[in-house]
Order: structure tokens, then sequence, then C-alpha cells
């Protein structure tokens, strides 16, 4: 804190930042802590919000550059850029996506942040969707969900830690990747009927 203080810093700025900053860092800049979120706020608020849209088969991303508060990305909201998901990405590839949209973001708030006037806007917090950190059970695979939820476990747990699973003779598993498979019916044609994992 006093090497920081001794800085002078106009600015902190953070991104996919896991720990919560309290009021004395948060005095220490001259304007304000931004974070670079990488949702799109108020939904995907906290930790991991790669699995979480993963393991949801969300299909809108975003990310977004708040004021930093006390309050859990919870900020006034100073820009933001929509991101299209086909709900079929892993949190790695998800991930990805969102880091080079961060950039983009930095880029675009450069000019309100060398005038520091920072034009924030709340936000709608009615529509937050808050989210810790997965717990063993969240990547552990349901044989009885249904495919498409055993294919969003897997995607969620890509690349760490990898879905954990369970043979019916006891074995365990860590499941890495799975595909889509179309199966047959009798009397349908190739790739009808339902898909599997």
């Amino acid at each position: 804190m006093a090497r920081l203080a001794r800085l002078r810093p106009h600015y902190l700025l953070i991104a996919n930042f896991v720990q919560i900053f309290k009021a004395p860092l948060l005095a220490v800049p001259a304007v304000a802590t931004v974070n670079f979120h990488p949702s799109p706020l108020p939904r995907y608020a906290g930790l991991a919000p790669f699995f979480w849209m993963a393991k949801h088969g969300e299909r809108q991303g975003g990310v977004s550059a708040v004021i930093t508060d006390e309050a859990i990305d919870a900020g006034p909201v100073l820009g933001q850029r929509p991101i299209a998901l086909s709900g079929t990405e892993s949190a790695g590839e998800i991930r990805a996506l969102h880091f080079q949209e961060s950039f983009r973001l930095v880029r675009e708030m450069l000019p309100m942040l060398i005038s520091r006037r920072l034009d924030g806007k709340p936000q709608d917090l009615r529509r937050r969707s808050y989210f810790g950190g997965p717990a063993e059970e969240d990547c552990t695979i349901d044989w009885t969900a249904g495919a498409e939820a055993v294919l969003r476990t897997v995607r969620a747990a890509h690349p760490r830690p990898g879905a954990r699973a369970q043979t019916a003779d006891g074995e365990r598993l860590c499941v890495l990747a799975a595909p889509r498979r179309p199966t047959r019916r009798h009397g349908h044609g190739p790739g009808a009927g339902p898909c599997r994992p």
C-alpha cells in the first residue's frame, strides 16, 4: 500500500482479479480503480464467469469496465463490449474471446481515462446474477441429466480441472472433451433422433 501510494497513480486498472479491494486501497489512486470484468455486468458478477457461461450454454457474453468500489463487481459501468457466443464454447474458449475484447475495451476507454472524466452509469442490480467459484459437484458429470447437461459440464471444466466422472463399476475418470454425435433410430435417416455425448 505504501509503495503504491508513493507512485501517486491516477488509476489502478485490474482485470480478472480475484481479490477484493478494501477502502484504504481504493483511496490510493487519484481518480479511480477501474475493473475490466470478463462478463456483461450486471450478469455473471463474481468468480469464474467463463466457467458459468459454459455451464449455462450462454449465448451472450461481454466485457465490462466498471469503477471499483467495495461491493463486488457492482460499480458504475464505464464501457462494455458484447460478445456473441454459440452456447457450445468451452470455458477456455470463452476466456480467450473475452480477453481479446478486454484489450479492445481498454483501447476504447483510453480517451475517457486520459480526460479523467469518468461517465459511469449505475448497474441495474435487479438483473444481477452472481456466482462464486465452482465446487467439485459443479464439475462432476451427472449421467442422468441428459446429453446437453453432460456436454455443458465437460465444456465448463475444460481445460481445468476437467470434468469428473465415475463409470458404472466405480472407476473415476477425468473427461477433457466430449463430442456431440448423432444417433440412429429404427425408421429414421442418418442423424435423426436425440444426440448423446
